[in-house]
């Protein structure tokens, strides 16, 4: 029988047509856990103790955006800014699973403020990579090759010109696998979904009824039906069928959901620049063509106040010219 019959053509893939998705809203989803965090000073090194509470204060598990949850980490200068923003997020990274331990999970993580500091270097090269610039190929991470693992990302940090890559050379070794796929590039925990969510306006309108709002009760029940028909009829789209994607990224730390944004970032094409303030190390996303240099009309100013400030010798030839006239 010949390979090439008809009936064979879309296994041969002449009949093949690409598929393709409408563009669609991207969320990004980090769910913080309640944790206990310390911190102490080892001779120079600031030391982030995370633990799981002994007993829980009511706080739980919340959800927080994936953006917010960057803009928080890159404006973090000091010790004591990871040491509130670890509070709030409740744990910043994962680290490789053990498989002897994994009976008995570990009940506290140890965070340096070095390593923080070199998260936050890494991000931000990331970040401030253009978008059509490829994520860095950091190898394989073979249980038993830590050496070759080592060598490579050696080799790799002096081929980018970056050596950041080899200094965080350790810590890249022991982080969890979907933090180490999504710092190149490689995504986990996507879902694509029908558009079948009500806003909070329409869903409350459904519970207006009188009694709705008590949950077992026959005008709750009736509202619950309600509200699962427009959910339904939200998914099968608009009057002529098109139908409405969504997109989730549930990422299992704050250090993934942070990638996550970035990712998807260089997905849409935006390009992004450090403020050229000096005090300032805030990010930016460039919207003009005209060179844009600072994050903020302010800093814009502040910068510009700063460059025609008269220096000090000036001032001073300036008052002693001023003595001279006077005489």
């Amino acid at each position: 029988m010949r390979r090439n019959r008809r009936e064979f053509s879309d296994l041969n893939g002449k009949h093949n047509s690409e598929r393709v998705l409408p563009a669609m809203p991207i969320s990004v989803i980090y769910h913080a856990v309640e944790r206990d965090v310390f911190r102490e000073l080892v001779g120079k090194e600031h030391v982030f103790h995370i633990r799981v509470p002994d007993v829980f204060h009511g706080l739980g598990l919340y959800e927080t955006d994936g953006y917010a949850l960057r803009r928080s980490f890159e404006k973090i200068q000091s010790p004591e800014d990871a040491f509130g923003f670890l509070k709030f997020c409740g744990g910043f990274r994962r680290v490789r699973d053990d498989p002897s331990k994994r009976d008995d999970p570990p009940k506290e993580d140890v965070l340096t403020w070095s390593e923080f500091v070199r998260w936050k270097a890494l991000v931000q090269r990331l970040h401030l990579r253009e978008p059509w610039e490829d994520f860095p190929l950091l190898g394989s991470r073979d249980p038993e090759s830590k050496d070759d693992f080592l060598s490579y990302l050696k080799h790799e940090s002096a081929e980018m010109g970056e050596l950041i890559w080899e200094e965080a050379a350790e810590q890249l070794w022991s982080v969890s696998d979907e933090t180490f796929y999504w710092l190149q590039g490689l995504p986990s925990g996507w879902s694509v979904q029908r558009d079948r969510y009500l806003s909070y306006e329409e869903t409350k309108k459904i519970f207006s009824a009188p009694g709705a709002d008590v949950p077992g009760s026959r005008a709750w029940y009736d509202a619950q039906a309600i509200l699962e028909r427009r959910r339904a009829k939200r998914a099968k789209g608009n009057a002529e069928g098109k139908q409405r994607l969504i997109a989730h990224v549930v990422a299992a730390s704050a250090l993934d959901a942070i990638l996550a944004t970035i990712y998807i970032d260089k997905l849409r094409g935006i390009r992004t620049e450090v403020c050229d303030l000096t005090d300032c190390e805030q990010i930016f996303e460039i919207k003009s063509k005209h060179g844009q240099k600072y994050c903020c009309n302010y800093h814009a100013h502040l910068a510009s106040v700063r460059r025609n400030r008269p220096k000090p010798r000036a001032k001073k030839r300036k008052r002693l010219e001023r003595k001279e006239r006077s005489k």
